[in-house]
């Protein structure tokens, strides 16, 4: 989940965003039960924003692989994955990555669905596609 290399698709793309998603609620539950305050007033206490603050940049960092992975799938390099913070723009970019499918076959990044059905890593059409384009 936190690779930087290789493809994913879609599926599995939206399924690491969710899974990042509950981490950060995860994260701010046991910190709000934590600290002991009532849910609407703010955490004041360090421990409890530490633990919040921790949970927050691993679902971060799970996010961001996920871009990045997503983005190798459709022929983009990583950096195409930092478009997402840009605050109109990063819309656009995470639709795109969600909704696009990926490069068929193999691209520089790996074959399509991280594995190869073929024993020596790649079908023929795809080895003359990967050499000849």
């Amino acid at each position: 989940m936190f690779s930087f290399r290789g493809r994913i698709g879609r599926l599995t793309y939206v399924g690491y965003r969710l899974v990042a998603a509950l981490i950060a609620a995860f994260g701010f539950l046991a910190a709000k039960v934590m600290s002991g305050t009532a849910w609407d007033e703010p955490m004041t206490a360090a421990g409890p924003r530490f633990i919040a603050g921790s949970f927050l940049a691993i679902a971060v960092l799970a996010i961001a692989a996920a871009s990045i992975r997503r983005s190798h799938d459709l022929g983009h390099g990583g950096l195409f994955a930092i478009l997402m913070i840009v605050p109109i723009v990063g819309l656009f970019v995470g639709l795109y990555l969600t909704l696009r499918r990926g490069q068929y076959g193999y691209n520089k990044w790996g074959y399509e669905g991280g594995g190869s059905p073929h024993p020596n890593g790649m079908s023929p059409r795809d080895l003359y596609l990967a050499e000849f384009r």
